[in-house]
């Protein structure tokens, strides 16, 4: 990675919010965040994978392998 920097895995970001946060704020972040992902989900699966709109949400989700897979055999 550049700048010499390392990105955090998931668990270790959970585990370090864990011992900052109370518990049940945590909870409630969980629980959007799984809302979004459903949301999402549902989006990605009815829209035209060629829009503008797709575009937008492939550059936000940062282009990772699995949305290009996910998008590439949608077409």
């Amino acid at each position: 990675m550049s700048g010499g920097g390392r990105r955090i895995a998931d668990d270790e970001l959970v585990s370090k919010l864990q011992s900052l946060l109370p518990a049940e704020y945590i909870k409630s972040l969980q629980r959007e965040m799984d809302d979004l992902s459903d949301r999402l989900s549902v989006l990605m699966v009815t829209m035209d994978v060629n829009s503008p709109e797709a575009e937008i949400i492939r550059s936000l989700l940062g282009g990772s392998r699995e949305e290009k897979v996910f998008f590439s055999s949608n077409i």
